[in-house]
């Protein structure tokens, strides 16, 4: 793998989470809701744009409570 591969796979994976972030902090703007609930949400939110599975909300949820 090139310097630059690595660079664009760290990237995309930095990408996702500031994406998912932003959806995340639109959806609970929107209402409270639970980890579990929101992944169909996220979905229709970003109408399709981005899909997180139930783990990937649940550790983005928890990185807010440490703020």
């Amino acid at each position: 793998m090139t310097n630059l591969e690595r660079l664009l796979e760290n990237w995309e994976s930095v990408y996702k989470k500031g994406l998912l972030t932003f959806w995340l902090l639109l959806l609970l703007d929107e209402k409270p809701s639970y980890p579990y609930e929101m992944s169909a949400e996220v979905t229709r939110l970003s109408q399709g744009m981005i899909s997180a599975d139930g783990n990937s909300i649940y550790r983005a949820v928890s990185r807010y409570e440490k703020l």
